[in-house]
């Protein structure tokens, strides 16, 4: 044979090697499972709010917010709730605990996501959220028509 059909021929034999040992790991590591690991997500922190007007909403740091909260205590009276209008700042942490005397209601504030479940005559539930937009909101009663009934009240966030 001539002399460049063999390292020809060698040099394709050991590539094809390389190949197939290469190929043998790749499946032997989607076997085993292991998964590559997630990485560290960044952590963002601010010392002082920014002067820069924004276009989405500006983030308030875990600090801030703790350091803001507004707890509100809530019952019902028939179809109307005891605290008729609730004041805060923007970015400020809403912590509530309703509580219900007759009846099945909830208390629900759709624009922040907040809501409690249908509680019944001497139940209570705390939920909590952030207020992270100003303007005047309505919080009501989901349960039938107790919204159109009265159930109702506004938060107002400056």
């Amino acid at each position: 044979m001539d002399r460049r059909v063999v390292i020809v021929a060698i040099s394709g034999f050991i590539l094809i090697l390389i190949l197939i040992i290469l190929a043998i790991r790749l499946f032997a590591g989607l076997i085993s499972g292991k998964e590559s690991p997630s990485p560290t997500p960044a952590v963002i922190s601010f010392s002082s709010p920014s002067p820069v007007v924004q276009t989405s909403a500006p983030i308030a740091t875990q600090r801030e917010i703790d350091e803001n909260t507004k707890e509100f205590v809530m019952e019902n009276e028939g179809m109307e709730f005891t605290v008729r209008e609730m004041r805060v700042e923007t970015f400020d942490r809403v912590k509530l605990t309703f509580k219900v005397n007759r009846g099945e209601h909830t208390w629900t504030i759709k624009e922040f996501g907040a809501t409690t479940r249908i509680l019944g005559p001497g139940e209570e539930e705390t939920i909590e959220f952030v207020a992270d937009k100003p303007g005047t909101f309505e919080y009501y009663c989901s349960v039938d028509d107790n919204r159109k009934l009265g159930m109702k009240g506004r938060l107002i966030v400056k």
